[in-house]
């Protein structure tokens, strides 16, 4: 009996919930919900429909946070590990201190961090 793929992650997963468009260059954008993210990866269930892309074809993950006054963007490239029913699993393709940052800020605004607190919008992907 293999091991289920929560038992091959190297890295531990936040729960969140964050809004996400998919996009690449064999897909038009695809919405979905970030429901559990790494510093490596990412599970989106999507909200317009599945994918349809083969195992390992590139896309762009753009996350979208918006919280009252406080609305912005980052993103990461990927390519995608697997589909299923419920969504996608991505990799980013973009790892060490740039996925690390922009998961970190992205786990920051959700509200993952402790208490609320001061933080600049200054940092990796930053974009309107």
């Amino acid at each position: 009996m293999g091991l289920s793929y929560a038992d091959k992650r190297r890295d531990r997963r936040a729960r969140v919930s964050i809004e996400v468009t998919l996009s690449g260059p064999d897909c038009g954008p695809r919405h979905g919900r970030i429901l559990n993210i790494s510093r490596r990866a990412a599970y989106v269930t999507l909200v317009d429909g599945p994918l349809t892309l083969r195992t390992g074809s590139a896309v762009t993950v753009r996350f979208h946070v918006r919280r009252a006054n406080l609305r912005f963007s980052r993103h990461l490239a990927g390519q995608v590990v697997r589909e299923d029913a419920d969504g996608v699993a991505l990799a980013f393709s973009e790892t060490g201190l740039v996925a690390a940052a922009v998961v970190e800020d992205l786990c920051f605004y959700a509200g993952l961090c402790g208490a609320p607190r001061t933080r600049p919008l200054a940092g990796v992907g930053l974009s309107e």
